[in-house]
This record gives C-alpha cells, structure tokens and sequence, in this order.
C-alpha cells in the first residue's frame, strides 16, 4: 500500500510520535508511506528512519474546549475562515497535496487534527481516495467547524484510541457507531525492553518521579499541582526527587512554582524538551501522566500516576486498571475537583511505604497490561488490516 499521513506539524509531542511509531511499523512490513506537514523538531528523526516528508503550512484551527454538543459558535467559524485563507493559502495546500498523491501514487490518507482533516477531505473526494480521520481527544477541536458533518459522511472510517472518544463522537457529534474504528496509539522503541534494563532501584531511599508534559494553557496545571505535592513530600521527610521533561508558553509559569517551593527546590529539575526520553524512563521509579506517558510507563515497568489537565485518575493499579485506561490514563469519568496536590501527595506517599515485593508485583502488572492491550505488532496489525479494507472498498465502488 502507499499511504499518505498528514498532520498539523512534527514538534517533539505525543500525537506526533505516535504517528512516527506507526509510519515506521508499516515501512517495515513493507509499505511505502508519505508524511505531510509543517515540519519541526521530529525531522530529525523522520530522516534517519528514511520516511520521505513534505512540508506543507497547513492551518492551524480549533479551540481546546471540552462541549457537550455538535453546535460551533460564529466565532468559530470566523476563526476557520481566517485561518484558511489569510494566514495560509486553501488553493496552495490542496494543488500542492494533489500533486504528491499522484506523484506517489496514494492509495489511501490518514489526517490528523481538524486542518489537515479538512484539506486531506478535499483532495480525497476530488481523487475518490479513501480517507481516515485521527480523533485522539474528546476536545472540540478534532473536527473544522464547518462542513464537519460532511467530511464525516464521505470519510472511510473514524480512528480513535479509546472507547471513551468513540462514545463521545456516537453522543455529541451522533457520528454513526459503524464508522468509528477504536485503534490505539502506538509507542515502539529500537531497543527491546530487557528483563533486567527497567532499573528501578528497590535498595535506594530516593524516590525518584518523572513526568513528561507539554508546558502549555491546555496541559502544564497538572504539572503545577505535582511540584506543589513534591514540595509536601519533602515537607513530610521525603526524600525525593522530581525531573520535568517538556516546553512550552508556560515554562515561566513552572519555574515560579519551583523557585517558590517551601522546601528544597533543587529537589524538583525542570529538563526541558527531549528527543530521547528513554534514559529518564529508565532511571525512575514512578511517572506521573496521561495518555501516551502512561503507556510509557506501563512499557518500563513503571509504576503510574494517571494525571492529566482535566483530571486525577491515581495510581494505576488492578483493581483501576481498566476503567483508567477506557479515559486514556486520564481521570476523566471519576471526580471533577480530584485534580490537586493533596490526592497527587498521599498517592506518592503511598508508593514511598510500599515494600519491594509490593512495587515488584506492581510493576510486573502493568507491563503485562500493556502487552495485552497496546502491543505495537497487534496494533499494526488493526491498523493495516483496517487500510486495506477501506482501500478494497473503494476499488469495488469506483
């Protein structure tokens, strides 16, 4: 199969990587595979696992909001409309999309978020292309405002990665149960995961939490409450160390925090953005996150906290384990008010009084939820079993 991936951009985020883990499963099971989009701090890595790219300025649209309904404000729209035909050019994208199609002979497009979505949606139905839309949140913002219940209708199927996100698209934009395929994110790495690599240190008296965030509006409050609940634990005789791995607008805003702890700040260490970020995985002992960072952990053999900007899920466990992650690790469908730095504290403290044989049975758990739930052989495997249904559908029609 050719297949054409278009996404907003290729910075160091956990959608982008995704896409990158799943571009290189099906490269090797011998498919050619095409990436559209505005390029970033990933194309490094693109070059060196050979994934021919295009840079393409595709628009940036939507808001991050979570709405209970189909209904987009005239805002909205007027925000649509700008960005695409004043801050970049519709007749630009769509020429210049038609001609790698046909230059790599495309059998079949993925696009993820709402601007590509709406650009890959007008040159699938020009070309009569199968086309499959990426829905990875329940946010708004998925979808372009206008003509989203168009580009539903003509579209092969919806991918999503949860069960929670296919009943939010069945409830609030009535999207047809038959057209929602649920297909998780993947998470490879080119080093196999040892018996003996995950290094959680069960003889030191240092806890050592790591979380991975962007340091932006829609994501950096969770990490606010962690450092304010590491700072209770140093308070309480902890000892403990917290290393942040992320970027973004709101990075001032984090370092106040640290700088403003009661306690030791040195204790708390801002990283910044990595490309890398198995050695820090491996030199932990608990990570705190959502979505792709809780696969992650789960990978490592880690234990988890399932923390994200709406909500507090808590510590991944048995008995949580599948209502957690039906939320995406996030602690959406539990309390509203459970994100804060007492319920992130007593967790943490929790896990510093559990014994060896405790931490061993739990991390032992959650890696082998992971490989019966996201291993990334049977992933791929959905995935281009899916292709190549929509691809054999469509030849039969046209």
């Amino acid at each position: 199969m050719n297949i054409l991936y278009i996404c907003n951009d290729m910075e160091i985020g956990g959608s982008q990587r995704a896409i990158i883990a799943e571009i290189k499963q099906l490269q090797k099971k011998g498919h050619k595979v095409i990436l559209v989009s505005r390029g970033g701090s990933l194309e490094s890595v693109l070059n060196n696992d050979k994934v021919s790219f295009y840079k393409l300025k595709f628009p940036y649209i939507g808001t991050n909001e979570l709405h209970q309904n189909n209904k987009f404000s005239v805002k909205e729209h007027l925000l649509f409309i700008y960005h695409i035909l004043i801050k970049t050019s519709l007749r630009k994208n769509i020429y210049s999309l038609l001609r790698i199609i046909k230059k790599h002979n495309i059998d079949i497009i993925k696009a993820h978020q709402p601007g590509p979505s709406f650009i890959g949606y007008l040159a699938a139905k020009k070309l009569n292309l199968p086309l499959i839309i990426r829905v990875q949140h329940i946010l708004r913002n998925e979808f372009p405002p206008p003509f989203y219940k168009k580009i539903v209708k003509y579209c092969s199927s919806i991918s999503v990665i949860t069960k929670e996100v296919e009943d939010f698209l069945i409830n609030v934009y009535e999207v047809d149960k038959n057209k929602i395929s649920i297909i998780p994110n993947q998470i490879i790495f080119d080093q196999p995961l040892l018996s003996g690599n995950h290094n959680n240190d069960s003889t030191s008296n240092l806890l050592r939490i790591l979380t991975v965030s962007r340091l932006a509006e829609d994501k950096y409050n969770s990490v606010m409450e962690l450092i304010e609940a590491v700072d209770k634990l140093l308070g309480n005789g902890v000892n403990c160390h917290l290393k942040i791995i992320g970027d973004g607008s709101n990075k001032s805003d984090i370092v106040r925090q640290i700088q403003n702890m009661k306690n030791n700040s040195n204790n708390v260490e801002l990283v910044g953005s990595k490309k890398d970020v198995i050695p820090y995985y491996l030199e932990t002992d608990v990570v705190v996150g959502v979505g792709r960072v809780a696969m992650e952990a789960l990978y490592f053999k880690k234990l988890l906290l399932c923390c994200s900007h709406f909500a507090y899920g808590g510590l991944f466990a048995k008995e949580s384990a599948e209502e957690i992650s039906h939320y995406n690790f996030s602690g959406r469908g539990g309390s509203t008010n459970s994100l804060n730095s007492d319920n992130i504290f007593e967790d943490l403290k929790f896990i510093n009084n559990l014994n060896s044989e405790q931490k061993n049975e739990m991390v032992a758990f959650n890696n082998k939820f992971y490989n019966d739930h996201y291993d990334s052989n049977i992933v791929t495997n959905k995935l281009e079993s899916m292709f190549q249904n929509f691809i054999k559908k469509t030849i039969n029609s046209g």
